[in-house]
């Protein structure tokens, strides 16, 4: 691994301990990570030629990105999920309420073909998810 970027909130130690084994496992050497907070569960992305637009080289890297530990939402007082941006728009009457749940254990389906048939995965936390999907990234790689 040449280069990491890491503002997931998951310590940059563990996170580099991870993807350096992973690699080590599958043969590869050159090519860079970034890792950050997510909203959804679990999300990434291969670059198998790298992106100078986005990325700023042609080394090939990878997008990480962990949900974080709470799923944080805004509900109005009827129990009714309301928009962040538009929650000011409401009547003065209408109060809106944060409500958090824990993200973590949760279960993740893979794309149901062929040999993913009926498989679903429980990610207990952040670091096994950042686990499941830095080995399914640095596949494509």
């Amino acid at each position: 691994m040449k280069r990491l970027r890491n503002t997931s909130g998951i310590p940059d130690q563990t996170v580099t301990e991870i993807v350096v084994w992973i690699a080590g496992r599958l043969g590869i050497t050159q090519f860079d990570v970034e890792c950050r907070k997510s909203q959804s569960t679990v999300a990434g992305r291969a670059y198998t030629r790298g992106a100078r637009s986005y990325h700023g080289n042609r080394r090939p890297f990878v997008v990480l990105r962990i949900g974080t530990d709470k799923i944080e939402r805004w509900t109005a007082n009827n129990g009714k999920r309301i928009a962040l941006r538009r929650s000011w728009l409401g009547s003065a009457h209408q109060t809106a309420v944060k409500v958090s749940k824990k993200r973590f254990p949760t279960f993740i389906t893979p794309y149901q073909y062929a040999q993913h048939k009926g498989k679903r995965y429980v990610l207990a936390n952040r670091v096994e998810a950042l686990v499941y999907l830095s080995s399914h990234e640095l596949r494509h790689l």
